[in-house]
């Protein structure tokens, strides 16, 4: 039986608990470090040429063989590599590895706070142009990860079924990913793809590649400078622009979208809402992510905006949660009422 004296020599709970998350965190502060040796020594190229054992893998990155035993651990409890008896192979996840964002973000953030061992600044902000022009590039780069996300706004627009043969405005459209996929599902339908000329150039390619080309009608230039026919869509898509525009802003947007809507067409705005759990810590590192790049980013209210739909003469909004991964995206739907 323990005496008073030795249950007093023992940390109690709280200090375990305290201790393991000290712990935890320094864990994970290695791992991020593991993750840019792996990248510096060349262990994600070689890999990509194929599966090897780790001997090779040493002898390949010039690193000794003891620190890269040590390193492929670690990149499998990562779920980076895997093991395949002495076999040493890229996760699949790795294969969403693209030119433009082969460090999962390093870059950008060290773009933000600064680079890895330096002094951590949060700089300065430029015009919030300039800040928009940044993201949007950034998203372009990775719109392809919402493929998702695109597909289940299909599915609860019931695009095919319920709204059928639609003349479609994807309003900012990026790469396609939304406007393209609603025009994919519902084979009558025709859209309208309005960005910039090299977002434009990307649109095309897609287009072509899925076999709806001769349905889509792409046109290049400003946004306060693009004309359209008044009146002439049944529904108008706002996908990702509202958390990179100041609120004060949103209701001229809404009043010139307006203008291309048929009575009774409706706005389908997309963008990042709260409410889905799993999608919690993600939306809290893009939050976190926004306001660095600009003060007036933020994450769309979404009582904010059902109450600036109403006052640009929209019917009542109707919003769901588009759960899929991310677990980021919403839809608020509503319908232009009679002037």
């Amino acid at each position: 039986m323990a005496t008073g004296d030795s249950q007093q020599s023992h940390p109690d709970r709280a200090q375990i608990k305290t201790l393991t998350r000290y712990t935890d965190l320094a864990n994970r502060q290695a791992l991020y470090h593991v993750l840019r040796l792996a990248r510096s020594c060349g262990v994600f190229d070689v890999l990509e040429r194929g599966p090897c054992t780790v001997e090779t893998l040493a002898t390949s990155c010039d690193v000794d063989l003891a620190t890269m035993r040590a390193l492929v651990y670690l990149l499998c409890h990562l779920e980076v590599v895997e093991q395949y008896g002495d076999d040493i192979a890229l996760a699949a996840v790795m294969r969403l590895r693209s030119d433009m964002n082969p460090d999962f973000g390093q870059t950008q953030w060290e773009r933000l706070v600064g680079p890895a061992g330096g002094e951590c600044v949060v700089r300065k902000c430029g015009t919030l142009e300039q800040a928009q022009r940044t993201v949007r590039g950034r998203m372009f780069e990775r719109e392809w990860t919402l493929t998702p996300s695109a597909l289940e706004l299909a599915r609860v627009l019931e695009m095919g079924s319920q709204r059928r043969g639609l003349e479609i405005l994807d309003w900012g459209c990026g790469t396609g990913i939304w406007g393209l996929t609603l025009a994919h599902r519902d084979v009558q339908a025709n859209v309208t793809m309005v960005d910039w000329l090299e977002p434009i150039e990307t649109v095309k390619g897609m287009a072509e590649s899925i076999g709806i080309a001769e349905r889509v009608t792409c046109v290049a230039g400003k946004f306060s400078e693009v004309d359209l026919p008044e009146e002439r869509f049944d529904l108008v898509l706002l996908a990702n622009h509202l958390h990179l525009m100041s609120p004060s802003s949103w209701a001229p947007l809404l009043e010139r979208i307006g203008t291309f809507l048929k009575v009774g067409g409706e706005v389908a705005v997309v963008d990042i809402f709260e409410g889905q759990q799993e999608g919690d810590l993600s939306r809290n590192v893009l939050a976190l992510e926004l306001s660095l790049e600009h003060p007036e980013f933020q994450i769309c209210p979404p009582t904010m905006l059902q109450e600036q739909l109403i006052a640009n003469r929209f019917g009542k909004p109707r919003f769901s949660h588009l759960e899929v991964p991310p677990y980021l995206f919403g839809v608020m739907l509503a319908a232009k009422e009679p002037a």
